[in-house]
């Protein structure tokens, strides 16, 4: 919501704010502002004139941690940990303090990891799956752009359309491969964390208009992220979908069979005991499932 409180309707002596302007991912364009404008229509409602401002190109400089060496940074901190605990050991009981302390720890393992670390520098455009590999292959696919450019023969050109589809495949897997190990630690995240990771990933990932789905095949979950596969386990899920005939008329049979039971008894003035009778296995195995998992004020859901 972009009201910032100012009034928007203006009538005589009477300045109220009764509009509500609400976008969904404007915020995702660029820096938005909200104002209220002066027109000449001559209308009660003030003139609302949302601007959307260009988000610059934001580069951050992170650690990289895949090339981290964790041996190397074991030894340091082994050295740098033992004189810290050597300065704590001969200081005055009397004299610590537990925010000092971890100010001091926290300020140690920060230095060894700048000291041990590499760094590199990730934009909007960054790509995680793209490996050392795929790197050096795009590499030699834009020299054989460039060769082919230059001398434009039926050798180079076969070449260069060979180097196109095999880096093609393989930044593709590397993608889906990338999206099947983040979809996996979704399993075990609390709820909180699995927002933040879900809109991680539909942000680097804009060629699928559908979330992935996830389908359990023999006991193994996979996910399907292409439209088609999509639709198809839908339509084999909702449309397509068998059961058992002979069940499910036998279930109709048992419920007809109780409900005549029930109006058999109101009949005989037995309403009340009735409605006020313990609810069998059958009612039940009927509503079981089929309501709406909902929490009420208690918290517990009526599913």
């Amino acid at each position: 919501m972009h009201n910032d409180g100012r009034p928007t309707f203006r009538q005589s002596n009477v300045a109220t704010a009764p509009d509500v302007t609400v976008s969904a991912g404007l915020m995702e364009l660029g820096p938005v502002r909200w104002s209220v404008v002066d027109d000449e229509l001559r209308t009660p409602h003030e003139g609302i004139l949302i601007t959307v401002d260009e988000r610059p190109d934001i580069k951050v400089e992170v650690v990289d941690w895949p090339k981290f060496d964790w041996d190397k940074y074991s030894n340091e901190t082994e050295d740098v940990l033992g004189e810290l605990h050597e300065k704590w050991v001969n200081r005055d009981f009397q004299q610590l303090d537990s925010d000092v302390l971890v100010s001091e720890l926290v300020s140690c393992i920060e230095q060894c990891v700048q000291r041990m670390a590499t760094h590199r520098t990730i934009t909007k455009y960054s790509r995680p799956w793209i490996s050392p590999e795929i790197a050096s292959k795009l590499k030699e696919l834009r020299q054989l752009k460039r060769k082919w450019r230059l001398r434009r023969s039926p050798a180079n050109g076969r070449e260069y359309k060979k180097a196109v589809e095999e880096t093609y495949a393989e930044v593709k897997q590397a993608e889906k491969e990338y999206w099947l190990s983040e979809c996996q630690k979704l399993v075990g995240m609390r709820d909180q964390d699995k927002w933040k990771v879900i809109q991680k990933l539909t942000n680097h990932q804009t060629a699928h208009g559908v979330q992935p789905l996830r389908v359990n095949n023999n006991g193994k979950d996979t996910f399907l992220f292409e439209d088609a596969d999509i639709r198809t386990e839908l339509e084999n899920a909702y449309i397509r979908k068998t059961t058992n005939c002979v069940s499910a008329l036998r279930r109709d049979e048992e419920l007809l069979l109780a409900v005549e039971d029930m109006k058999k008894m109101a009949w005989k003035g037995n309403g009340n005991e009735l409605m006020n009778g313990v609810i069998s296995d059958l009612e039940v195995e009927s509503s079981f499932g089929i309501g709406s998992e909902t929490p009420g004020p208690d918290g517990i859901s009526g599913n």
